[in-house]
């Protein structure tokens, strides 16, 4: 049994495939430039640049304000790292507490692969800190 198929049934896959490519490919470059701009929010001159822009947009500073707006903001990107970086520690010591927490309640056959996973984990970082609100719904499917 062979499949015969007409010039239209032809150009319609095409068409088909060629929508799946550019999606695929739209995806992929949203994605990429979403992680880009991701990265560079992150960043404490991006902060600084950000906010100086958008004064300068919306306020028209003159230049004796403009100096003073970039004192303050200068402070506030310092206090900003060093919440970060207090967050970030605060973190490592909190995944600590639960390693040994956890480390205290393994059976003898567990503590190899439980070892093997605390090496290969990676330092705490911001994401770690984005936690969406648990539904109760999502909560009583877990409880045993």
């Amino acid at each position: 049994m062979s499949f015969t198929c007409s010039n239209r049934c032809k150009i319609t896959l095409m068409l088909a495939a060629l929508i799946v490519v550019c999606a695929a490919g739209g995806a992929w470059i949203g994605f990429m430039l979403g992680r880009k701009h991701e990265r560079g929010r992150n960043q404490p001159v991006a902060w600084n640049q950000e906010v100086m822009s958008a004064l300068h947009r919306k306020l028209r500073p003159d230049s004796e304000q403009e100096r003073r707006f970039q004192a303050a903001v200068d402070k506030a990107v310092a206090s900003m790292q060093t919440a970060r970086g207090n967050a970030m520690r605060e973190t490592d010591a909190i995944v600590e507490k639960l390693i040994a927490d956890l480390r205290a309640e393994l059976r003898e056959g567990q503590r190899a692969e439980f070892e093997r996973m605390v090496k290969t984990r990676g330092k705490a970082t911001l994401d770690l800190l984005k936690v969406e609100k648990r539904t109760e719904k999502s909560d009583a499917s877990r409880r045993p």
